[in-house]
C-alpha cells in the first residue's frame, strides 16, 4: 500500500506532538515544583527577615524573657505586632523558639491566638521532626528547604532563622509556618495554567508545521520526482527549476548539475584526477617511481634517504580540551594555514597531517626542513611551534586494502622527528635537529643560532643521537639569552658527558642564573645533583 508525505508527515506530527505534550508536561511539573519550592523558601524567609527587623528584639530581652519566663509591657506590645505580622503575611503560625539545651527548648513568642504562653516546653523538640530546628540553632544559618510538619491544623511547611547575638552567637529561632494545602492549590492552578496554554501553542505550532511541509517540502518533491523519472526514461538534459535556498534548492542544483554533465563524464575523471593531487602529493609517485595514481598498487614501497620534519603547535591537546569541536576544526586550519605553505616553499612534501600538525619530507637537502621549521615559528606570532627534524633512510610505501589504501611511512627516522618535536616544550624549545641531520647543512652552527643540546639514545639501535637546538624565529630576548649562555650551557653539556657531574652542575647554575628559563640547563642541573648522589649516570637527557 503506497503511503504518501503528507500522510507520513501527519502522523509523525501527531505521535511527535502527544509525546511533545508529555514530555513538557513532566519537565514542566518538575521544574515548576523546583521554582514553587525555591519561591516559597525565599518568601517565607523574608516574612522572618521583615518580622526581625521590625521587633528590634535586643539579645539581652530575648535572654531575660528566656530565663525569666516574665511578660511585661515591652513583651506584649512585641506580641502584638508578631500577630499583626501573622495576620498581614498569610502564615498559619509564627513563633521564636528559646533553646535551653541541646534538647530542650521553651515558647518565647507564638503569634496564634490562644498560644503557647511565655516560658512553657517545647514538647517535642527532641522528636525527629523538630531537628531542623535544632540544626539552624546549632548552625547558626537558615534552614534551605521546606520543612514539612504535621500539626493539628494539617501540614505545614516551615522556614526557620537564626536570632544572634552582638558576638554573632545564636540564642533564639524564629520559624514561620504557611499550610500546605494553600500552597498545592496554588501550584495546581499555576501548573494547569501553563500546561494548557503550552498544548494549544504546541498544537498551532504542529499546524504550521504541517501547512508548512505541504507548501514549502511536499509541492517541490513532487516537482523534482518528476524531472528524476524523465531522466529515469533517458532524458539526460531535463532540468527541474526551483526557487530554493535551503538542502532542497541545493539537491536540485545538484540535480541540474548532474543532469547536464552526465555525458561529459570522462571530463568529470579528469578533474577528480587533478583533485586527487591536494590528497596524494605527486612527489610520493616520484618516490614509487609511478607515473600518476591510476599506477598506484596496493604493497607498493621503495626506500630512498629524506629529511623528515615533525611539527605542530605547542600545547595543541590541552588547547583543544576547552574548545568545541567547531573551534577545534577553525583552530587546526588556523594553524595548517601557517605551516602548509611554509612546507611548500621549501619544497616539501606533506606525508600525513597530525591533528594542527604535519609530517613532511625533503628529498633535495635537510637545510629545506630546518628553513620551513624556522619560517612557521616566525609567522606564528604568540603560538609557539615545536619542531623536530631527522635525516636518514625512509621507507615509503602503499598499504590497506582494496578498497581503502594509504601512503605510509616506516622509518626510525619518523619516529625520531617525532621524538625530537615531543619532547621540545619540555625544554622550552622550538626546534631540535638531529646531529645526522645537522650535518647535512653546510656552515650549519655559523648560518644558525644553535646549541648543542646532548645525546638522545635510541632503544632500537642501542646507538647516541646528537641533538641541536634551533632558537632562530623566537622571541628576539629568549635567542639573545640563549646566545650568550650557549658557551657556558654546551660546556656544562660536555663535563656532563664526561660524568663530571659537580663541574657541569656549576655549569649549568651560572646559565640559570642569567636566564631562568632554560628549561634544558634545569633539566641537566637535575640530572647532576642525582648523579652525584647516585655515583654514576647515563650519558644521554632522553631516550628513544
Amino acid at each position: 500500500m503506497k503511503i504518501g508525505l503528507r500522510a507520513k508527515f501527519g502522523v509523525f506530527f501527531f505521535i511527535f506532538g502527544c509525546v511533545f505534550l508529555g514530555v513538557m508536561w513532566v519537565m514542566i511539573y518538575r521544574f515548576a515544583g523546583e521554582i514553587f519550592n525555591e519561591s516559597y523558601t525565599d518568601s517565607i524567609g523574608k516574612i522572618l527577615d521583615v518580622t526581625a527587623y521590625s521587633l528590634d528584639l535586643t539579645a539581652e530581652e530575648i535572654h531575660r524573657y528566656g530565663k525569666t519566663g516574665k511578660a511585661d509591657e515591652r513583651y506584649l506590645a512585641t506580641l502584638d505586632r508578631m500577630k499583626a505580622i501573622r495576620r498581614a503575611s498569610g502564615c498559619a503560625y509564627l513563633y521564636i523558639i528559646y533553646p535551653t539545651g541541646a534538647e530542650s527548648a521553651r515558647w518565647l513568642f507564638d503569634a496564634v491566638e490562644n498560644g503557647e504562653e511565655l516560658g512553657a516546653v517545647v514538647a517535642d523538640y527532641g522528636d525527629t521532626e523538630s531537628s531542623v530546628v535544632r540544626e539552624v540553632y546549632l548552625t547558626g544559618e537558615k534552614n534551605k528547604t521546606l520543612d514539612l510538619t504535621d500539626t493539628a491544623d494539617g501540614t505545614v511547611v516551615s522556614i526557620y532563622k537564626p536570632l544572634k547575638d552582638e558576638m554573632d552567637n545564636t540564642i533564639a529561632v524564629m520559624g514561620a509556618d504557611v499550610r500546605i494545602d494553600d500552597m498545592i492549590e496554588l501550584f495546581m492552578d499555576s501548573l494547569l495554567k501553563i500546561t494548557l496554554q503550552s498544548a494549544v501553542l504546541a498544537m498551532l505550532g504542529m499546524l504550521f508545521l504541517l501547512l508548512f511541509v505541504q507548501l514549502g517540502v511536499i509541492r517541490s518533491v513532487r516537482k523534482l520526482k518528476r524531472g528524476v523519472q524523465r531522466m529515469a526514461d533517458g532524458d539526460f538534459g531535463v532540468q527541474v527549476f526551483l526557487r530554493r535556498r535551503d538542502e532542497l534548492g541545493e539537491i536540485t542544483d545538484a540535480f541540474n548539475r548532474m543532469s547536464e554533465k552526465i555525458r561529459g563524464h570522462v571530463g568529470e575523471m579528469e578533474k577528480l584526477t587533478e583533485a586527487y593531487r591536494k590528497f596524494i602529493p605527486p612527489e610520493t609517485f616520484e618516490i614509487l617511481h609511478k607515473k600518476s595514481i591510476a599506477d598506484i598498487r596496493l604493497g607498493d614501497q621503495a626506500q630512498t634517504k629524506l629529511a623528515v620534519l615533525s611539527i605542530e603547535p605547542q600545547g595543541f591537546r590541552k588547547k583543544i580540551h576547552a574548545m568545541s569541536s567547531e573551534e577545534t576544526f577553525c583552530y587546526i586550519n588556523d594553524v595548517l594555514k601557517i605551516l602548509v605553505p611554509a612546507v611548500f616553499d621549501e619544497g616539501g612534501t606533506i606525508e600525513r597531517f597530525e591533528k594542527a600538525g604535519v609530517c613532511s619530507f625533503y628529498r633535495n637537502h635537510a637545510e629545506c626542513a630546518l628553513k620551513t621549521a624556522v619560517a612557521a615559528c616566525e609567522k606564528s606570532g604568540e603560538q609557539r611551534i615545536c619542531a623536530g627534524i631527522a635525516h636518514g633512510t625512509v621507507r615509503v610505501g602503499i598499504a590497506g586494502e582494496e578498497r581503502r589504501m594509504d601512503i605510509i611511512s616506516v622509518s626510525d627516522q619518523v619516529k625520531a622527528a617525532k621524538f625530537l618535536m615531543g619532547i621540545a616544550p619540555k625544554y622550552h624549545a622550538s626546534v631540535l635537529i638531529s646531529q645526522s641531520a645537522a650535518v647535512q647543512i653546510v656552515d650549519f652552527a655559523k648560518k644558525y643560532h644553535c646549541r648543542f643540546l646532548g645525546y638522545i639514545k635510541i632503544t632500537a639501535s642501542k646507538k647516541l643521537e646528537g641533538v641541536f637546538e634551533v632558537f632562530d624565529g623566537v622571541a628576539a630576548s629568549e635567542r639573545r639569552l640563549k646566545q650568550i649562555t650557549k658557551e657556558r650551557f654546551e660546556e656544562g653539556v660536555r663535563l656532563f658527558g664526561g660524568a663530571d657531574y659537580r663541574e657541569a652542575r656549576a655549569a649549568f647554575l651560572d646559565v640559570l642564573k642569567q636566564d631562568r628559563g632554560d628549561e634544558a640547563a634545569r633539566v641537566y642541573l637535575c640530572l647532576c645533583s642525582r648523579y652525584l648522589q647516585e655515583g654514576e649516570g647515563d650519558v644521554w637527557f632522553e631516550e628513544l
